[in-house]
């Protein structure tokens, strides 16, 4: 199990990578400067990617329209649902659903 660093720590690494993001250095040439570990820095450099990333988020409500009862409910596997409103034709529904695919194969993956 690994330990979680201490926020000093954790400090003192996110100063480091941006030094290096400025120093115009190859990770080499900062590592001997800092007197750091190449292995050291990459994995400091991912733990900082890692925490910078943002989650995204399976599915988002979105409304487009006014408070209406939907004419159409499409129920997914996966438990989301869609609503529609008003009359669609078939070439928007199906963009629709080519979204909700690519949406739902990109989070899977991930």
């Amino acid at each position: 199990m690994s330990r979680s660093p201490d926020p000093a720590r954790r400090q003192l690494w996110r100063e480091r990578l941006d030094r290096f993001a400025h120093s115009n250095l190859s990770v080499v040439q900062f590592c001997q400067q800092e007197g750091i570990s190449a292995p050291s820095f990459y994995q400091w450099k991912k733990k900082h990617a890692q925490a910078t990333e943002a989650p995204t988020p399976a599915f988002v409500p979105l409304s487009l329209g006014h408070n209406v009862e939907p004419q159409a409910r499409l129920t997914l596997p996966g438990g989301a649902t869609i609503d529609l409103q008003g009359r669609h034709d078939q070439e928007e529904l199906c963009q629709l659903l080519a979204a909700v695919i690519t949406v739902t194969r990109s989070v899977e993956t991930s």
